[in-house]
């Protein structure tokens, strides 16, 4: 027992007595003198795990491979220190770091734009825990710094410029600060972050962007920023990169709004994904115009700011549609876009200053098939029709001009048509607004459906208000069935309300109108200015099986028509058309029992109660101003 005591007793001595190895600092200068080294290589070579490296001012012309872990290399400042490794290389870089918690600082790298050797100025290949600050890399031949597999890196107050690939770039890396970046002048963008998954496990995250950085490819095609998304082991389906500027939101990569406000996004020339980033819209756009590296077709433009779309002249509207989910919203630019849209989902498309779509008599302008579309501020025209919808609801139209729409083919040339393909499919609560619609083959807006057998739903809760609705049924194309020449009709359509609209110049049909309701009741039809039509308004059922119901016209200004309102059911209800002004202070011309005609406003036939009536104009008439 006591000789085990005492052979611990020693082997507890000599613990104590190992010193612990201490950190030694290690220096460098061009001419080797005062026990520094001539080569940074050299150091490096005689250093230990945590020793530092001190680089004097100078010009070392040589590579760097750092295979020792948290060692720190330190030079006098990027103006004093260049390490120049042009012909030299290690894995195809100028430096090369492999190591961990490696610190590398205070120099200028310089590459050759020429010279293939090396490809890359600095190298991390799966180093964790590193940093690069107050370093210059320039002019090399590829990418200034690259980060292949790497974790937990902090890049901070680098500037790469002028190199023949990226500034920077980063593949499947995770947990990368870049902070007061500073790039230029490299060819393929200023920062490229990538997955591709054929040298390391696939997959980036936890790519940060802080600080104040500043990106001088953002005027340029390709942008101050790129996201690359690839796929080594299945090209077909690239591995995804999120992006955000909430770090809330978890994203794969976080860039900040004051670096860029914009990307650009479309088809690529491989299976790739890209995103390009910049600055300010106008970047965008003129990236749009050009030619951004690798995005060849299909491109649109995203807001970083809320994620709305942006399409300029040039761009394709469908294509932004193509790539939006339900609730969001495109931004449309001034300009003519000759195409026919399909909307197939909840979007919203906005224009600020009326760009065209050309529909080419192609088909429809605009189709609508999603319900809770909104269409604002746009010019609609040349299309077989300008905007048809099928069996949707709370869609809305407004602020638009829709005209010279078409009869190609028959049945076609509407200016607004909802309706539905099955007369089966109850289509509600869509809303026509302050548009101007004229100019069309056949009707200005047609809400409904007529077949035979009668359609057994009734779209209904629909609303038509403040639009300028005039000279439309030219039938150029007379292809039948005839020019329904209707600003609006609605059939087997009710409870809808018509408010606040102008509707004028439908007159050279002989059954030319105003308002057609087609076996359409309790629809309200209220504060209209009708003029200067065949018939100001009518209402027909043509022997359909329904029910004829009323419908209620009040407080329009109905004067100037042809007729004023012709009650063609007049035998089954007498319509309720109370206070309406009919242009004439004695009222409308009706038919008296005894079969007199009386009253010099306009006319009204069959069973129209129009008692009390308007005496004089409505003062205030609200209308959109004339089409000139």
């Amino acid at each position: 027992m006591k000789k085990l005591l005492t052979l611990a007793i020693v082997l507890s001595a000599l613990l104590i007595a190992v010193p612990v190895a201490q950190a030694d600092t290690l220096c460098v200068n061009t001419g080797g003198t005062g026990s520094c080294y001539s080569s940074i290589q050299d150091a490096i070579d005689a250093a230990s795990d945590g020793d530092t490296i001190n680089v004097a001012a100078g010009t070392y012309a040589e590579t760097l491979n750092i295979t020792t872990d948290n060692l720190s290399i330190i030079g006098a400042g990027r103006t004093f220190v260049t390490i120049d490794v042009r012909g030299h290389a290690s894995n195809n870089s100028g430096i090369y770091v492999p190591a961990d918690g490696v610190t590398l600082q205070g120099f200028t790298l310089v590459g050759g734009p020429s010279v293939t050797t090396p490809r890359y100025g600095i190298k991390f290949g799966s180093s964790d825990g590193s940093t690069l600050n107050d370093v210059l890399v320039r002019d090399c031949y590829r990418t200034g710094v690259d980060i292949l597999g790497a974790s937990n890196l902090t890049i901070s107050n680098v500037e790469a410029k002028d190199n023949g690939g990226n500034g920077l770039q980063a593949c499947d890396a995770n947990g990368v600060t870049f902070s007061n970046i500073t790039t230029s002048g490299n060819a393929w963008g200023g920062v490229g972050i990538f997955t591709y998954g054929k040298y390391t496990s696939i997959g980036t995250d936890d790519i940060v962007f802080s600080g104040t950085n500043s990106f001088g490819e953002t005027s340029t095609d390709n942008g101050g920023l790129y996201l690359e998304e690839g796929n080594y082991g299945d090209p077909p389906d690239p591995y995804p990169i999120t992006y955000s500027t909430n770090p809330a939101d978890n994203a794969n990569v976080t860039v900040l709004l004051s670096d860029f406000t914009h990307t650009l996004h479309g088809d690529s020339d491989n299976n790739n994904i890209y995103t390009r980033f910049y600055a300010t819209l106008n970047d965008a756009v003129s990236a749009a115009g050009g030619s951004p590296g690798h995005i060849t077709t299909g491109r649109y433009i995203r807001s970083l700011a809320d994620g709305s779309f942006y399409v300029a002249n040039g761009m394709s509207i469908q294509d932004a549609i193509d790539a939006a989910s339900d609730g969001d919203t495109i931004n449309v630019a001034a300009g003519t876009y000759n195409e026919n849209v399909n909307i197939t989902k909840a979007l919203t498309l906005k224009a600020a200053s009326k760009p065209v779509i050309d529909g080419g008599l192609a088909g429809p302008c605009v189709t609508i098939a999603a319900n809770g579309v909104t269409i604002d501020g746009f010019e609609i025209k040349n299309g077989t029709n300008g905007i048809v919808s099928w069996d949707t609801d709370n869609s809305t139209i407004k602020n638009c001009d829709i005209h010279d729409n078409l009869n190609v083919g028959g049945y076609n040339g509407v200016g607004i048509m909802f309706w539905t393909g099955t007369g089966t499919v109850d289509f509600d609560n869509n809303s026509i607004l302050d548009n101007r619609i004229y100019s069309n083959d056949r009707q200005g807006i047609y809400i409904g459906w007529l077949s035979w057998p009668p359609p057994t739903v009734y779209s209904d809760g629909n609303t038509i208000r403040g639009n300028t609705i005039y000279n439309n049924g030219l039938y150029t194309m007379p292809n039948g069935p005839d020019e329904s020449q209707y600003g609006i009709q609605l059939c087997f359509a009710d409870n809808n309300t018509i408010q606040d609209n102008e509707i004028y110049g439908h007159n050279t049909w002989g059954f030319g109108q105003g308002i057609y309701l087609f076996a359409s009741y309790d629809n309200t039809v209220t504060g209209n200015n009708i003029h200067g039509n065949s018939y100001g308004i009518n209402l027909w059922t043509d022997g359909y099986p329904r029910t004829i119901g009323n419908n209620h016209i009040n407080h329009n200004s109905i004067a100037g028509n042809g007729t004023g309102l012709w009650n063609i059911d007049g035998a089954a209800v007498t319509v309720d058309a109370k206070n309406n002004w009919w242009g004439d202070e004695t009222g409308p011309m009706r038919q008296l029992p005894n079969g007199k005609w009386v009253g010099k406003g306009d006319k009204v036939i069959s069973n129209v109660d129009y008692i009390p009536r308007l005496p004089h104009p409505i003062e205030s008439w609200h209308h959109l101003p004339h089409a000139q």
